[in-house]
C-alpha cells in the first residue's frame, strides 16, 4: 500500500504534454500518474510495418519564444522548420488554405459569389450584431465564403451548425483578410501565407513521440507511475484512491485528463457542478491511417474537405512532414472523420468505414487505386474537439472555479476544456508548476 501519512506536494494526473511540462517545471516533490502503459497521451506515435503514424496530425505551431527555445533545447538536431503546404478541396478544385484569401483556381461562378458576398459584408453588414459563429462569418467574410466553405466545413468538423457555436475559440484560427487581399487572392495565387500556422516544426525522426521521450529524459523516472488508474479523489480529506486499492494524500493536484472525466471521480461533488458537467459537449474523431505502396503528395501536408460527399473533413500525409515516416518508395495518409451523439457514424463496421475512406480518396484522386493500400488501421479519439456552444463559458467557468478552490488546477486541451495546441499545453504545464512553486 502507498502510505497516506506523508502528503505529496503535487500529484499530476496524466502524462500527456501538459502533465510532462508540469513535471519538468515543478520544483517540489510530485508524482506523475498515468493510466496507460506509456506517456504521451495523444502526443504519441505508432510504428506499424515500417510506417510511423502519430495520433492524427500533431504538428508544432509555435508563437512563444519560450516554447520555441524549450523545444529546440529538447529535440536539438532532431527538429526541422517546415513551410506549410495546406490546401482545400472543393468544387473539384484544389486551392491553398485559407479559402477566403485563395479563391483563384475555383470555378468563375464560385469566385464571383464569394467576392460579391465579401464586398457586400463590408458595406451592408457593418452594424450587424454577432450572436454566434455563423453571424461572425457572414459579417466578416460574406455569404458566399460562408456558404461555399466556412459553414459546411465547420458543421462537418464540429458536428453542430455554426449558429450553435460561440466565437470564443476563433482567436488566430480564422484568418480575416482585407478587401484588397481577397481580390488579389481571386486574381492570382498570393505570395503571402495566411494563418497562425504558416510554418511549423516537426521531428526529423521518431514522429511526435520523440518530443515526449525527450521530456521524459528530464523527469525523474521514480516519480512516474504507469498503468495507474484513479478511482476517486476525496477533496475533503485530500486523498486519492487508485483502482488497485492504494491511496495517496496530497496538497495540490494538476490534472490534465478531460474535465468531464475529472469531475466524475471527485467525491463529494456539489449538485450544481454535476449539472454543469453534464452540459459539457464534445465531438470525437475517428482517425483512419493508411500505408500506401506509392510515393505521392510529398509536396502537400494536409487538405480540408468541406463537402459532405467525402466522409473525412481533413486528410494529411505524414511522409511529407518527414520521409522517415514511411519506407522508401511508399507514403502514408491519415484521414479524420468527426462524429458525436448528434452526428453518429452510420456504418455497420469499422471495415465498412475504411472501405468508404479509400473509395473517397480514389474519387478525389488522392489515392491511385485500392491495390496500392498495404494496410489501414484506426485510432478513436474521444473527446477530440470541445464544442463551444452557448453554455460553454458559463459551465466551464463554474467548474474551473470550484476546482481551484479545492487546490486542483485542470490544464491542457481537455483539462481546460478548450480548443488549443501543443504549445498551449506546454505553457499551461509551466504556468501551473510556477503557481505551485510560488507557494501562493
Amino acid at each position: 500500500m502507498i502510505s497516506t501519512n506523508e502528503p505529496i506536494d503535487t500529484i499530476i494526473i496524466g502524462a500527456g504534454l501538459a502533465g510532462l511540462s508540469a513535471a519538468y517545471h515543478l520544483k517540489s516533490n510530485y508524482k506523475l500518474i498515468e493510466a496507460n502503459k506509456e506517456a504521451g497521451g495523444l502526443c504519441r506515435s505508432k510504428f506499424i510495418n515500417g510506417f510511423l503514424f502519430d495520433y492524427t496530425g500533431h504538428l508544432l505551431h509555435i508563437k512563444s519564444e519560450y516554447v520555441e527555445h524549450l523545444v529546440k533545447q529538447l529535440l536539438g538536431d532532431n527538429l526541422k522548420k517546415i513551410e506549410r503546404s495546406s490546401w482545400i478541396y472543393s468544387s473539384n478544385s484544389l486551392t491553398p488554405y485559407p479559402f477566403q484569401s485563395n479563391l483563384y483556381g475555383l470555378p468563375p461562378e464560385v469566385i464571383k459569389e464569394c467576392l460579391i458576398g465579401f464586398i457586400k459584408s463590408k458595406y451592408e453588414l457593418r452594424e450587424m450584431e454577432v450572436n454566434n459563429f455563423e453571424d461572425w462569418v457572414i459579417k466578416h467574410l460574406g455569404t458566399g465564403i460562408a456558404n461555399r466553405f466556412m459553414i459546411p466545413y465547420n458543421k462537418k468538423l464540429w458536428t453542430v451548425h455554426p449558429r450553435d457555436l460561440t466565437t470564443e475559440w476563433i482567436g488566430n484560427y480564422v484568418p480575416n483578410p482585407k478587401i484588397d487581399e481577397i481580390v488579389d487572392g481571386a486574381l492570382r495565387v498570393p505570395e503571402k501565407k495566411w494563418g497562425y500556422n504558416s510554418y511549423f516544426y516537426y521531428p526529423k525522426y521518431g514522429g511526435i513521440y520523440s518530443l515526449v521521450k525527450k521530456f521524459l529524459e528530464y523527469i525523474d523516472n521514480n516519480c512516474v507511475y504507469y498503468n495507474k488508474k484513479i478511482a476517486e479523489i476525496n477533496t475533503l480529506e485530500k486523498i486519492i484512491t487508485y483502482s488497485d486499492g492504494t491511496k495517496d494524500t496530497y496538497k495540490n493536484i494538476i490534472s490534465t485528463i478531460p474535465l468531464i472525466n475529472l469531475v466524475n471521480i471527485i467525491k463529494p461533488l456539489p449538485k450544481e457542478i454535476q449539472i454543469c458537467a453534464k452540459r459539457l459537449r464534445y465531438n470525437s474523431v475517428l482517425n483512419i491511417n493508411i500505408g500506401v505502396n506509392e510515393e505521392s503528395f510529398l509536396d502537400k501536408h494536409w487538405i480540408y474537405f468541406p463537402e459532405d460527399k467525402y466522409i473525412f473533413y481533413r486528410i494529411g500525409f505524414p511522409a511529407s512532414f518527414s520521409k522517415s515516416m514511411a519506407p522508401s518508395g511508399c507514403s502514408s495518409i491519415y484521414t479524420e472523420i468527426s462524429y458525436s451523439d448528434a452526428v453518429p457514424l452510420r456504418y455497420k463496421s469499422l471495415e465498412e468505414i475504411q472501405k468508404r475512406v479509400c473509395a473517397d480518396l480514389i474519387k478525389a484522386k488522392f489515392l491511385n487505386k485500392l491495390e496500392n493500400v498495404i494496410f489501414s488501421f484506426s485510432i478513436d479519439i474521444k473527446p477530440a474537439y470541445v464544442i463551444y456552444d452557448h453554455n460553454w463559458f458559463h459551465v466551464r467557468d463554474n467548474i474551473m472555479n470550484y476546482l481551484r478552490g479545492k487546490n486542483i488546477l485542470s490544464i491542457g486541451r481537455y483539462g481546460s476544456w478548450e480548443y488549443s495546441a501543443m504549445e498551449d499545453a506546454i505553457l499551461q504545464g509551466r504556468d501551473a508548476a510556477e503557481f505551485i512553486n510560488s507557494g501562493v
